[in-house]
C-alpha cells in the first residue's frame, strides 16, 4: 500500500507545500514584476538562513 508523504510526515509535507509557495512566488514576481526580483532575492536569502537556524 502506498502512503503519501503527508501521511509517513506531516512536518516534511508542510515543508513541500512551504517550499512550493516560495517557488510560485518567485516565478510570479520575475514572469510580472521583474523589476522586483532583485529586492524579493535580496529578502529571501537571508529569510533562508532564518528559517533555517529555526527548523534547521
Amino acid at each position: 500500500m502506498r502512503q503519501s508523504v503527508s501521511q509517513l510526515n506531516p512536518e516534511l509535507n508542510k515543508l513541500a507545500v512551504a517550499m512550493e509557495i516560495i517557488q510560485r512566488l518567485t516565478t510570479f514576481v520575475r514572469d510580472g514584476y521583474p523589476q522586483h526580483t532583485a529586492a524579493l532575492l535580496e529578502i529571501l536569502e537571508p529569510f533562508g538562513v532564518a528559517m533555517a537556524q529555526r527548523y534547521g
